[in-house]
């Protein structure tokens, strides 16, 4: 009898300790913490604001000036200076209903229709070789791409999202560059009142 308690009480450790392990490794192995994880490498910091979709993601370092982006949960990522960002866009059902952009290009989102197929932020970039990268808001039976299970909930993502960049790009626009100082030349002291001993 004694031995059956000691046998119950040894399976429900080993148990216990099977579920903490497993959980250990399911933190780690879920793809959203890996793109965290990817873009606070991108940037050396922690990224502020981000946003992350499934299996990809995008973070801002706005005192470093940089746009970091990750994807295939954190395995490949980009990383551009803040003034190549041109634009964000909001595409539902592959139309853009809201763009935040440098100079008048920007169009608010006024009235957003729920999507049917899908609901898109596209970052546009200055950068010939990475000109964007896209990140899904919302597609119906797809939530591990999704930001939102629901269509209304991923178009109030993307209209914040849409707001911020527009504070952002016309705060960075509106920034002048600093300013630099002349440098004067400055004449050598004339040492004429100083007496000298030629011996």
């Amino acid at each position: 009898m004694q031995e059956l308690g000691r046998l119950a009480i040894l399976i429900l450790l080993l148990g216990l300790a099977f579920t903490i392990v497993g959980l250990i490794v399911g933190r780690l192995r879920d793809p959203r913490r890996a793109v965290r994880r990817a873009l606070r490498a991108a940037v050396d910091t922690e990224p502020r604001p981000v946003l992350v979709a499934g299996r990809a993601g995008v973070g801002l370092d706005l005192a470093g000036g940089r746009v970091a982006a990750a994807w295939d949960a954190g395995e490949w990522r980009l990383v551009w200076p803040l003034a190549e960002l041109d634009a964000v866009e909001l595409i539902v059902d592959r139309q853009i209903v809201a763009r935040a952009a440098r100079g008048s290009g920007g169009r608010p989102a006024d009235r957003l229709d729920e999507p049917d197929e899908s609901a898109q932020l596209r970052f546009v970039f200055d950068d010939p070789d990475h000109p964007e990268f896209v990140l899904e808001l919302w597609r119906p039976n797809d939530p591990a791409r999704s930001i939102a299970r629901d269509p209304e909930a991923a178009l109030t993502e993307g209209r914040a999202w849409i707001s911020r960049m527009e504070a952002i790009l016309r705060r960075t626009q509106s920034t002048p560059p600093p300013r630099v100082q002349p440098q004067v030349p400055v004449a050598p002291e004339e040492n004429g009142d100083i007496d000298r001993d030629d011996d």
